[in-house]
Protein backbone atom coordinates (compact mmCIF):
# COMPACT_ATOMS: atom_id res chain seq x y z
CA UNK A 1 0.00 0.00 0.00
CA UNK A 2 1.34 3.72 -1.21
CA UNK A 3 1.81 5.83 1.77
CA UNK A 4 -1.48 8.07 2.57
CA UNK A 5 -3.94 5.70 0.90
CA UNK A 6 -6.64 4.28 2.88
CA UNK A 7 -6.68 7.17 5.30
CA UNK A 8 -10.00 8.77 6.02
CA UNK A 9 -12.19 6.39 3.83
CA UNK A 10 -15.84 6.22 4.71
CA UNK A 11 -17.76 2.79 3.53
CA UNK A 12 -21.42 4.10 3.65
CA UNK A 13 -24.58 2.44 1.36
CA UNK A 14 -23.20 -0.35 -0.15
CA UNK A 15 -24.42 -3.63 -0.48
CA UNK A 16 -21.84 -6.28 0.12
CA UNK A 17 -22.92 -10.33 -1.21
CA UNK A 18 -19.67 -12.28 -0.12
CA UNK A 19 -21.41 -15.44 -0.30
CA UNK A 20 -18.49 -16.83 1.58
CA UNK A 21 -16.61 -17.50 4.98
CA UNK A 22 -15.24 -13.73 5.65
CA UNK A 23 -16.78 -10.22 6.46
CA UNK A 24 -18.71 -8.20 4.59
CA UNK A 25 -16.35 -5.33 5.28
CA UNK A 26 -12.61 -5.79 6.45
CA UNK A 27 -10.56 -3.31 7.22
CA UNK A 28 -6.87 -4.49 7.64
CA UNK A 29 -4.84 -1.39 7.90
CA UNK A 30 -5.45 2.65 9.55
CA UNK A 31 -8.74 1.13 11.85
CA UNK A 32 -9.00 4.27 13.76
CA UNK A 33 -9.15 7.04 10.62
CA UNK A 34 -11.72 4.72 8.03
CA UNK A 35 -14.97 3.79 9.43
CA UNK A 36 -17.51 1.35 7.84
CA UNK A 37 -20.93 2.60 9.08
CA UNK A 38 -24.24 1.27 10.02
CA UNK A 39 -25.65 1.78 6.38
CA UNK A 40 -24.06 -0.70 4.51
CA UNK A 41 -25.83 -4.05 3.91
CA UNK A 42 -23.83 -7.46 3.86
CA UNK A 43 -25.22 -10.93 2.52
CA UNK A 44 -24.38 -14.18 2.94
CA UNK A 45 -21.21 -12.98 5.17
CA UNK A 46 -20.12 -16.17 7.20
CA UNK A 47 -18.11 -13.98 9.58
CA UNK A 48 -20.78 -11.25 10.03
CA UNK A 49 -21.20 -7.50 9.13
CA UNK A 50 -17.30 -6.21 9.72
CA UNK A 51 -14.03 -6.69 11.20
CA UNK A 52 -14.75 -3.46 12.68
CA UNK A 53 -17.95 -2.10 14.85
CA UNK A 54 -20.13 0.32 12.42
CA UNK A 55 -20.27 3.58 13.42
Amino acid sequence: MVEGWALDTVFAGNNATVNGTGYGFTITTNKDPNRVTCTNKVFQAAKGYANVACR
